[in-house]
Parts: C-alpha cells; structure tokens; sequence
C-alpha cells in the first residue's frame, strides 16, 4: 500500500493556472499523508496494475480540456472499486468527463453507466447562466468551502449539481449569491457533492474543482474525508526519501533560517499538526521565518523535510 494517488486528468484551468501551479495545490492539502503524483493528462489513462498499489485516489479535473483521460481509464476504476479502493473525484463538468456529453439540463445517467453504477449518481443538472460562490455542508463532518476570491473573483460558472440514487447521500449543496428564482442562481440550493459510504467500496464526487477554492478549508475537509472515510493515516509529517536530506540552522533560529541540501523552490513550513503555516521561496538558501509564533515547526522543501525551534 502506496497511500494516496493523486491524478490530474486535464490539461490546466479556468483563468490560465500552470500544470505546476496545479499539482502543488493538490500535493499540498494532502500535505501530511502519504501520496503520489500521476499525470493521466499526459500518458492519456491509467492502469489497474498501477491504481492497485494505491488504497486510495484523488482524481481532479481542473479545465475543459484534455480531460479523455477518465472516460479512457473507466474499466480500470470500476476493478479498483471493485477490489475495495476508495475515489474521490473533483471535477469540472463532470458530465463531459464521465459521459463525454455537453448537453444542457438535467441529465439522467443510465443504468449500467459509470456515474450511475459506481459513483451512485443518477442525474446531472448543466447550467451556462447560474453562478456558484460556495459548498455549504450538509453534515457537521464537513466545512463550508468557498470560491477563492484570488482565482475565481468569489465566484465560478459551469459547476454541476450531482444528484445521489438511493443509498448515497448529498454532502453539499450549491451556494449562489443571487436567487434561485433567477437564471443566475438557479442551481442554488441543489446537491453538488455526493458520497457513497459503502462496505464494498467508498467514493465521493463534487461538481466544481477543489484548485479553485480556498485553500484551508480544503485542506481540512481532505483530511477527514481521507483519514476518517477512506482510512488512510495521516502523520503530519512528511515521509523523507532515502539519500534526500537538508539541514537547517541556526536551530534554534529568531528571524532567519539556513537551508542546504534540497531542491528550494516551494518551500512550505507547518506545525506538528501539519497545518501549513508558511509558503515561500528561499533566497539564497536563507528564509525569513520572524513572523511564526514560539515553536516546533516542520521544513518541508519537495520530497526533503526537517524539524526546527523558532525562538
């Protein structure tokens, strides 16, 4: 068991985000478990042989394009489901990446078909004209997601409500700052997340792309979805790959750190419960670290990490 896979399974995002920027967004709200990145976009599917050594999955979807990827892996995810593994899909419009169709309206998925099936979702609802601000929860479990103001504007188009057949559940509904009796808002108050808690095999799809909302409250619900539903465990700290070390100082350290022996780019600090603290580029192999509280904090710099006192 490899814990967590992570797949990008579409070519970039609304507004233009980089492949990179995409995959350390992903990579880091999973900061804390073990996982593994894994481009479907670019080798164009993926494989049973490969998903098995994984106990769990998240496969997002960020952009409209080059997203065949899902529809071309679908037999190799029905036998990962069927052998126990757990999915969680984050998609943007998943009814073109499940189904291929880019029908207007709510759509009924067939029996017999992926979504229906495996995913336990019986219809879709296709919207060009609502607007979508937030994920409100409809369990305590969860936290309220919302657009990231700094990618979205606070608010996205073409977000997809997701309605559960009989033995899944709504975890979400979709929020609007405008009215449902609009077309601007008709989507409000709608199901856009499901869950399907099985005994044979757990899975969780959300209508709209997780890159897009905000970054704490991701993280959190991530971490009760993967340690608490899917069972993965979850350290608060990296795991170090072998030959890969850095060393900081001075340790204890007050405003500034030294880092030497990693790759610097993404640096990203948390505390011992993995909650990220700071983000940054080191200049020179120094960081600013003055503005962190009293304390032991982790120093991650990509597969590299070390522990350090603040003063």
């Amino acid at each position: 068991n490899e814990g967590i896979l992570i797949v990008d399974g579409s070519d970039g995002g609304l507004n233009n985000p980089t492949d990179e920027d995409i995959d350390a967004f992903y990579d880091n709200v999973l900061y804390g478990f073990q996982r593994t990145n894994y481009s479907a976009d670019s080798i164009g599917s993926i494989d049973l042989e490969t998903l098995g050594r994984y106990s769990s999955v998240l496969w997002h979807v960020n952009s409209g394009s080059n997203t065949n990827s899902l529809m071309a892996s679908e037999t190799a995810l029905k036998n990962y489901l069927s052998s126990g593994g757990n999915v969680f899909f984050t998609l943007y419009k998943p009814l073109k990446c499940l189904e291929n169709d880019l029908s207007i309206g709510n759509i009924q998925y067939k029996e017999g078909s992926f979504a229906k099936d495996f995913l336990k979702i019986t219809s879709s609802v296709f919207s060009v004209t609502s607007y979508f601000n937030n994920a409100n929860p409809l369990s305590v479990a969860f936290d309220t997601l919302h657009c990231d103001s700094d990618k979205t504007g606070g608010m996205m188009k073409y977000v997809e409500s997701l309605n559960p057949v009989l033995g899944a559940e709504s975890i979400y509904w979709y929020d609007s700052p405008n009215d449902s009796s609009l077309a601007s808002g008709e989507l409000k108050y709608k199901s856009v997340g499901v869950l399907y808690d099985g005994v044979d095999y757990k899975t969780i799809t959300l209508g709209f792309p997780l890159y897009f909302m905000e970054k704490d409250a991701t993280q959190a619900m991530l971490r009760h979805v993967f340690e608490t539903v899917f069972g993965e465990i979850y350290t608060g700290i990296e795991h170090l790959e072998k030959n890969e070390f850095i060393s900081v100082f001075p340790n204890p350290a007050d405003d500034y750190l030294h880092v030497l022996g990693a790759d610097l780019k993404n640096v990203i600090i948390t505390d011992l419960f993995g909650r990220v603290v700071l983000t940054s580029v080191c200049d020179n192999g120094k960081l600013y670290v003055g503005t962190l509280a009293p304390g032991v904090y982790c120093l991650r710099c990509g597969a590299s990490s070390a522990l350090f006192v603040k003063l």
